[in-house]
């Protein structure tokens, strides 16, 4: 190595920084079951973020979660996320049975995935969902493909495909009506 090209003062600072991020990047790849096919460039994960059994979490590619996310899977838990998941900020997963979440989903923030009182049932969220800030989503909750959850929502109940549910506990609002083209108001 010619001296000349040795790093110096910041630019030696920012060299390590980058080292070190490469680093850390790649200890928290190594820690998941599972993650995309694209390694670590298809999980991102913001500022002050917890994630505790790792080794139980398969994410899929260009899945993001925003800043303050905290995911707990306990001992006999198990947690898949797909493609194209975002959650903005304030995701917390609570999990000790199986979530799945599916592909493109959308989550607004301050909502929690998790427990309810009883801890045998799953949680599944299916492909497209869009889920509403402060929102929970407890166990035995079924959301169908391209659903949309309500802010303030709480859901612990199945919820059909193609539907609009908000309340506690959320209830279908309108459906999506294929022959019309357009949302129906679903009669209480």
């Amino acid at each position: 190595v010619v001296p000349s090209q040795i790093p110096t003062g910041a630019k030696l600072s920012a060299e390590m920084s980058l080292i070190i991020i490469k680093l850390k990047r790649e200890k928290f790849k190594r820690s998941f079951l599972s993650i995309g096919a694209s390694g670590f460039g298809s999980y991102g994960y913001g500022d002050y973020c917890t994630i505790s059994g790792a080794e139980k979490i398969r994410i899929g590619n260009h899945s993001w979660c925003g800043k303050e996310t905290d995911i707990f899977v306990g001992e006999k838990g198990k947690l898949t996320i797909g493609n194209n998941f975002q959650s903005t900020s304030r995701l917390c997963i609570e999990c000790n049975t199986c979530i799945q979440i599916g592909d493109d989903v959308l989550i607004e923030p301050n909502v929690y995935i998790g427990k309810a009182e009883e801890e045998t049932d799953n949680i599944v969220i299916e492909d497209g969902v869009w889920i509403g800030q402060n929102t929970s989503i407890l166990t035995g909750a079924y959301i169908g493909e391209h659903s949309i959850i309500g802010a303030g929502s709480v859901v612990k109940n199945k919820i059909p495909k193609y539907s609009i549910a908000a309340g506690n506990p959320a209830k279908v609002i309108k459906i999506w009506d294929f022959n019309k083209n357009t949302w129906v108001k679903v009669n209480a």
